[in-house]
């Protein structure tokens, strides 16, 4: 049978930090010192507190009251959540007020009968081009039988457009077409339109956004990561600067500078984009952006390339074995990690095969080889047994670890709910850590741990698959250059053979073409040939990795008159302002053919 609880305190409550009967602490919670009525359970976290005046002013974090004592229990203040973190993904404000009316608070009231109308429009919001027309659906709804004729009005639109209604009174429920017309030299940008309608009784408004849009003119200016990146999480958020009028961006991601082979994509409102990928370890990938509106497209960006982190899955799959109260077998679990030369940027843990026959009773906490350690899940999952889940504890992934809920398979943020997790030795005592992100930075040669246990009696699992690292670490800067050398006799144009034959006298045309195929961005550049000497000195261009240039592109005309066949050397040396530096060698042959004299008989002298 469904039942609804309620407890009472009678008693004042006071304003503290969480889980601190101190006031007033931070001043984020309510304290309930001890329930006079009823109580708390484990499945509460969330419900919500009333005060006298019989309002919500805050919700159940946690706490410890339970039946058979008298302790606290904290609630989040509403007061405090309802700016939050100051955007609309982590405060009130905008979930409860969402026009930002100031409105604080909202109490039920009876029903109001007396006759009225009320005024819906669709679509509540509408995108066009400079010069086009919108149109807006305007029903005049009846209520509680009134049937007096409503007159229809619009403001707010656009400077020198006209607003006009298809049919203007309206006896309701009735229904009018506002046309928003005459656009295009409406000043591009959002306005909210307010449709009002006055009747001898009453008046009313609905408000609908209109949003004019123009061409798009600039291209998208790429920010991060920065063109030749190095050791680039396989999971980046990529951004950019905003453009003028752009409606939305459309990102590609590819693993060529062609955008032949596009390995994902994505369109978005603002100005960044989590891949969702994840893309493969030690691997050169290109992206750009191209700015979106209703009138069309941008030119997509200048391309920017980046190299990723070395990423690696390392594992243990010896079954551990949870019993029904205490530590697992073994404790610890160990992975030894060897053979890396950079630094960890990125670490995840996979739980593989994970059963329990209730969840909230677990705690897994990892120590690295420096000592760094996390609780990466511990009283999760409320009493809901499982069997054979793959668990991937990932600081990137969407969401963190039910609470009270059941458990799925699945990448989840590490998550520890509530405190006093103490572990037997050999365990180090946890951390105040609350992400993987502690092992960043650090030497990921050595032994890790995991450390299972069982904080209550009655129930127990396995992680029968055992347990892996998927770690990202730093690839060494690598600097690399591939030299082609090609010859023809067409000025302006990089030729496609390294060897050609030519009358003597001829004039040729070498061309020079370098490709980056390290993890450095190389900006300068010399070029020496062995017929032709010094060619380049100091050359300014900044080559990413997997970009290319050559010299007929550069602006360089380099030219020789044959007169006999000739094969020259030529050696390109790349390098930047630190101690990246890469050379490659490259050939061409010309061969030289003596001209075809004519020779008269002495008898044809003249």
């Amino acid at each position: 049978t469904d039942e609804k609880r309620i407890s009472f305190e009678y008693d004042a409550t006071s304003t503290t930090s969480y889980l601190n009967p101190a006031v007033p602490g931070d001043g984020t919670h309510i304290r309930i010192a001890d329930w006079d009525l009823g109580t708390t359970e484990p499945g509460s976290s969330g419900s919500p507190l009333y005060n006298p005046a019989q309002r919500i002013i805050g919700q159940l974090h946690g706490g410890y009251a339970a039946c058979g004592n008298n302790l606290s229990d904290w609630y989040g203040r509403l007061s405090v959540s309802w700016m939050g973190g100051g955007t609309a993904a982590t405060r009130l404000s905008n979930w409860l007020d969402p026009l930002n009316t100031g409105t604080l608070v909202f109490d039920g009231r009876a029903q109001d009968t007396t006759p009225d109308f009320s005024l819906a429009a669709m679509p509540a919001s509408q995108n066009i081009c400079v010069g086009n027309s919108a149109l807006y659906s305007v029903d005049v709804l009846q209520l509680n039988g009134f049937i007096d004729p409503v007159t229809l009005s619009a403001s707010g639109q656009p400077a020198g457009t006209t607003a006009s209604f298809s049919a203007n009174p309206v006896s309701p429920p009735g229904s009018s077409t506002l046309s928003i017309g005459n656009t295009s030299g409406a000043a591009p940008g959002s306005y909210a339109l307010n449709i009002t309608g006055v009747s001898p009784t009453s008046t009313h408004t609905t408000t609908v956004q209109l949003n004019v849009f123009d061409s798009l003119g600039v291209t998208p200016s790429l920010v991060s990561p920065a063109n030749g990146a190095n050791n680039v999480p396989i999971q980046p958020t990529l951004t950019w600067n905003t453009v003028g009028g752009a409606a939305t961006y459309f990102v590609e991601v590819a693993t060529d500078s062609n955008f032949n082979n596009v390995i994902e994509s994505g369109t978005v409102n603002g100005v960044s984009y989590a891949v969702a990928g994840p893309l493969d370890g030690s691997t050169l990938y290109f992206w750009r952006v191209t700015a979106v509106n209703p009138c069309g497209s941008s030119t997509p960006s200048t391309p920017f390339s980046f190299v990723t982190a070395s990423v690696d899955l390392v594992c243990n799959n010896d079954p551990i074995a949870i019993p029904d109260s205490g530590s697992g077998t073994p404790y610890p679990s160990t992975i030894n990690v060897s053979g890396y030369s950079g630094e960890v940027l990125d670490v995840n843990v996979r739980l593989l095969s994970l059963s329990h026959t209730y969840p909230d009773d677990l705690d897994v906490l990892l120590v690295g080889p420096q000592g760094q350690n996390l609780l990466v899940m511990s009283d999760t999952g409320g009493g809901d047994d499982v069997s054979q889940l793959d668990l991937t504890l990932d600081d990137e992934a969407a969401t963190a670890l039910p609470d009270s809920t059941a458990l799925s398979s699945g990448a989840f943020r590490p998550t520890n709910v509530g405190l006093g997790d103490n572990f037997p030795a050999p365990a180090p005592f946890p951390s105040t850590a609350t992400a993987l992100s502690t092992f960043d930075s650090t030497d990921p040669n050595g032994e890790w741990s995991l450390y299972v246990m069982d904080d209550a009696g009655s129930d127990s699992g396995s992680v029968a698959g055992g347990w892996c690292l998927e770690m990202a670490t730093a690839v060494p800067n690598e600097a690399a250059v591939s030299l082609s050398k090609t010859v023809g006799t067409d000025a302006g144009v990089c030729a496609t053979t390294t060897e050609i034959a030519v009358t003597e006298g001829t004039a040729v045309y070498y061309c020079y073409t370098i490709v980056n195929t390290g993890s450095v961005s190389l900006p300068y550049h010399d070029l020496v040939d062995d017929q032709l000497g010094t060619i380049l000195t100091g050359f300014a261009y900044n080559l990413a990795p997997g970009a290319s240039v050559d010299t007929v592109a550069a602006g360089l005309t380099i030219s020789a008159t044959i007169t006999t066949t000739t094969t020259n050397t030529a050696v390109w040396t790349a390098y930047d302002n630190a101690t990246a530096m890469a050379s490659s060698t490259a050939a061409a042959t010309v061969n030289a053919v003596p001209l075809q004299r004519l020779y008269l008989p002495a008898v044809m002298k003249p």
